[in-house]
């Protein structure tokens, strides 16, 4: 028996069927994986929480490039903006 089985084995139509098989089964395989995967990617962006940001772009900083004062700073603007920002979360107004 062990014989038949071999020879079976090791016959050119069965390794074709054998490769056949394999990529049937590799390619349901990875369809199911890219399948959870965008239902995983789904349930974490629907679970996530909103939350506010804040940002700012400071162009001029009261500085030049060769370190001058100039006649303007928006880091002190900025400052202002981030502490209200800062105090409407922690207080709920966000």
């Amino acid at each position: 028996k062990n014989l038949a089985k071999k020879e079976i084995e090791s016959s050119d139509s069965f390794k074709a069927w054998k490769a056949e098989i394999n990529e049937f089964y590799k390619e349901k395989i990875e369809s199911l994986k890219d399948e959870l995967n965008e239902k995983l990617i789904s349930e974490k962006q629907n679970n996530l929480i909103d939350y506010p940001i804040f940002m700012a772009i400071a162009e001029d900083i009261g500085y030049d490039a060769t370190g001058n004062l100039t006649k303007n700073n928006e880091l002190e603007i900025i400052g202002k903006e981030l502490t209200n920002f800062i105090n409407s979360v922690e207080d709920g107004t966000i």
